[in-house]
């Protein structure tokens, strides 16, 4: 199970609760491409949104899903049920 977060400090932290790997957000799709060989992973659980949820469809597996998490925002920003690349999300 791969974590990401916003700053190294956040890493060394949250690493602590179990995550195989934690990547640091910028970055974090290159770094979950090598860490699975090029595979992507089965699911993303995105509690964020924005640029976090896009770069998350890229590291997503063939057959794999994206669920939107967050509980945050008034209205759920998840959107329509495929990304831009065709993917299926799951509100």
């Amino acid at each position: 199970m791969y974590g990401t977060v916003g700053t190294p400090e956040k890493a060394a932290y949250a690493k602590r609760f179990g995550y195989d790997a934690v990547f640091v957000r910028d970055g974090f799709g290159d770094a979950v491409r090598a860490a699975t060989g090029g595979r992507g992973v089965d699911i993303v659980l995105d509690p964020v949104g924005g640029p976090t949820r896009l770069a998350g469809f890229e590291v997503l597996a063939p057959s794999a899903a994206l669920r939107c998490t967050e509980k945050r925002a008034a209205t759920p920003t998840c959107g329509s049920p495929s990304s831009p690349s065709g993917r299926t999300t799951a509100p």
